[in-house]
């Protein structure tokens, strides 16, 4: 009876030895890269929106100046941000109860990051794109150089501003992940 009820006991250690390990493995093989990425992600998301910013403050400004720089950023991290947002897509749409709860909600948070205002993530959309089809648009639907600048600062600022409430999610729950998974 006492052999018995060693051997349950050290089946049990032996169980959450190996729960820590495999949840070890998922913070280091899959949660931590993807911080990482999204970290960079981020970096050129905020350095792009404020450079146009600071130029917004210097009118007047050239539309095409803005496009052009949102158009050369935008493919130099798409691979990565592609990535990312596929990787969670794909998390959201695979059984989560497989993965700890901490790190679905982390997967979740950067799935979250990529939702525009738009409402479009699923075929990946993004910042980027959002800010340049808004920009056609205003082309068409506002005459006024002056008035287009001024809405598409406006849009900018929103667009920052779910970023920075985005950014704030991801690293909230990134936390999360890291103190349940690395216990």
């Amino acid at each position: 009876m006492l052999d018995a009820a060693i051997k349950i006991i050290d089946r049990l250690i032996s169980l959450v030895k190996e729960r820590q390990s495999n949840n070890r493995k998922v913070f280091e093989d899959h949660i931590e890269p993807l911080f990482l990425d999204m970290t960079s992600i981020h970096r050129d998301y905020r350095s792009t929106f404020d450079e146009i910013s600071e130029r917004l403050r210097h009118l007047p400004i050239q539309e095409e100046l803005i496009s052009e720089i949102i158009t050369k950023k935008k493919p130099q991290l798409e691979s990565l941000r592609t990535k990312v947002n596929a990787f969670s897509v794909v998390v959201e749409e695979v059984n989560p109860s497989h993965f700890p709860k901490e790190a679905v909600d982390f997967i979740n948070a950067c799935a979250k990051y990529f939702r525009t205002s738009a409402g479009r993530s699923r075929d990946y959309y993004g910042h980027y794109s959002e800010l340049i089809d808004y920009m056609n648009r205003e082309k068409i639907l506002t005459e006024n150089k002056e008035d287009r600048m001024n809405n598409f600062g406006y849009k900018l600022y929103l667009v920052i501003t779910q970023l920075s409430d985005s950014w704030n999610e991801v690293t909230f729950s990134y936390a999360a992940a890291r103190v349940a998974l690395l216990r």
